[in-house]
């Protein structure tokens, strides 16, 4: 693949983390083709989107505790207190199959380590937890 030379987005708004554009990418000798990017951060700093899913952790950190915790037969489990996520606040997954690892607490004060796995529509699934 030859290196862009350009890439030209919509609009000239304030940049938002998280914020998703499709853009147009040049790679010289007049190629020009669509690219979907996510916003990293307020400076610009973008990636490109096919094929991954930008996860603001933030958002699955709040998930996490609204949705609580279920054993295996989906009777409740202890309730979520607090869920810190790893990687920044957005992290880029592929898809499918990328993973966001993510500390949980309880009330009761006890903690695990899970991993969400992301499918291919950007849904996060039931985490894999390990002590």
């Amino acid at each position: 693949m030859a290196p862009l030379t350009a890439v030209d987005c919509p609009g000239s708004g304030k940049l938002k983390a998280g914020g998703r554009l499709v853009c147009t990418a040049s790679a010289g000798q007049g190629s020009r083709f669509p690219v979907r990017i996510v916003i990293l951060d307020r400076n610009g700093t973008f990636s490109a989107m096919n094929h991954q899913e930008a996860v603001d952790t933030s958002k699955l950190e709040e998930t996490i505790k609204i949705i609580g915790e279920h054993d295996d037969t989906g009777a409740p489990g202890p309730a979520i207190t607090s869920a810190s996520c790893a990687g920044g606040p957005i992290v880029i997954v592929a898809l499918p199959g990328g993973v966001i690892a993510c500390q949980l607490a309880d009330a009761a004060g006890a903690s695990v380590n899970a991993h969400y796995l992301f499918d291919a529509t950007g849904s996060a699934v039931a985490p894999e937890k390990f002590a």
